[in-house]
């Protein structure tokens, strides 16, 4: 049901992964706050943790299915996606363009 749609949803799930303005504020002025929400032993849970914890489970190469060997192809397209969106962002001088590469990092 999802594997033709696996890009899509890799894709999306990156989108959501970026910062945020809130979460850009709130860590520049207290890092210790950006090292809290950012831990996976923390109480709080975001979209951006959320969205990374599905996407180690889809590429976890320790679990064998058709999603998990489609999931780095499909993860591959999804960053290409994304670049071909940046440089359509570069274009219209959007600005905040290093978000995708803090995701993607």
């Amino acid at each position: 049901l999802l594997l033709p749609h696996l890009p899509d949803f890799i894709f999306y799930s990156l989108y959501y992964m970026q910062m945020t303005t809130d979460e850009l504020e709130t860590w520049t002025s207290d890092v210790n706050m950006f090292v809290e929400d950012e831990d996976e032993e923390t109480l709080s849970y975001s979209v951006r943790l959320s969205a990374k914890d599905l996407l180690m489970q889809i590429l976890d190469p320790g679990f064998d299915s058709a999603l998990t060997r489609q999931a780095p192809f499909s993860l591959w397209q999804s960053i290409e996606k994304m670049f071909q969106q940046l440089a359509k962002d570069t274009e219209n001088e959007i600005p905040a363009k290093w978000k995708f590469f803090e995701v993607i990092a």
